[in-house]
């Protein structure tokens, strides 16, 4: 699927300097890309915003500068049916009903749910707003809902490769413990550590060692080896062992596309799987293979 190329640019490039403030005409904004006022019944939020928690006590702080200062930063709106749509700043937005604005200024831009989402989550990125479910989860509707690729993903949301595979590998762990990273009880780290085990009653069992002794991530990993080496666990069925995994996105840093190893069971063999999306690619590795050594 072709993307726009505006979305691997960040958030500043997509929400351009205000010429000036219109409070009346809608319409003449999103022609100009100025700030309008626009009531708050007029919006809704999305249902695909990345962001799911929100701090409750923060969220006053904000209402209560608001009802002072007023909405310092407009929020991004796109138009929808009936209104419109919140891209960026829900937490401003839910704020500015708190402290009983009845409109909000706003940037008004058309775009269809695809960018609305990676905007969305850009945003919340550059913030650090997010939290490892969240951006798991909003990597994963990229992936299954808007065809993205983790190679396109990567470089419209400018994080390595790697950083998003294993994001994405958290969800495989049970709802208890991702309800835990979402609290952030534990860390990104430790969720990692507990993939590596294989029975999800087994990564219950050290998760709530975890917490129960407030184990570090080097802890939790050494617990984790432990538990391995002693017979109790067994490798998760296609995961790889740390070099292993470390040596895989090397690869795929290096060739600019997605690699998998796949060792054989029980053997010191196994294969290398290079992906390439067209003959333009594979010519393209072809010439990166052959003309540089790894």
């Amino acid at each position: 699927m072709q993307k726009r190329s505006t979305l691997g640019r960040g958030l500043a490039s997509l929400i351009p300097e205000a010429r000036g403030l219109d409070v009346d005409s809608p319409r003449a904004a999103l022609a100009a890309g100025a700030v309008v006022q626009i009531p708050i019944e007029e919006i809704t939020a999305n249902a695909m915003q990345p962001r799911r928690h929100f701090d409750d006590a923060a969220l006053a702080e904000l209402s209560a500068s608001i009802r002072e200062q007023g909405v310092i930063q407009p929020i991004l709106l796109r138009p929808v049916e009936g209104g419109y749509q919140i891209v960026a700043g829900e937490r401003r937005f839910r704020a500015s009903c708190l402290a009983g604005l009845r409109s909000v200024p706003a940037i008004i831009r058309r775009m269809d749910q695809a960018e609305s989402l990676e905007i969305a989550l850009i945003e919340n990125l550059q913030r650090e707003d997010l939290n490892p479910v969240e951006e798991a989860e909003a990597f994963r509707a990229l992936i299954e809902q808007f065809e993205y690729t983790q190679e396109e993903l990567s470089r419209r949301v400018g994080k390595d490769r790697s950083t998003i595979s294993n994001t994405l590998r958290l969800l495989k762990l049970p709802d208890e413990i991702l309800d835990a990273l979402q609290r952030g009880a534990i860390s990104m780290g430790h969720g990692r550590a507990l993939l590596s085990l294989a029975e999800p009653d087994l990564i219950r069992e050290v998760f709530a060692t975890v917490v129960q002794d407030a184990l570090s991530v080097r802890a939790t990993e050494e617990l984790v080896r432990r538990t391995m080496k002693g017979g109790k666990a067994r490798a998760r069925r296609g995961e790889l062992d740390a070099p292993l995994v470390d040596l895989q996105d090397r690869l795929a840093r290096h060739l600019g596309t997605r690699v998998q190893l796949r060792p054989r069971a029980g053997g010191e063999g196994g294969k290398i799987v290079v992906e390439y999306y067209n003959p333009t690619d594979l010519d393209r590795l072809i010439e990166r293979i052959e003309g540089q050594a790894f």
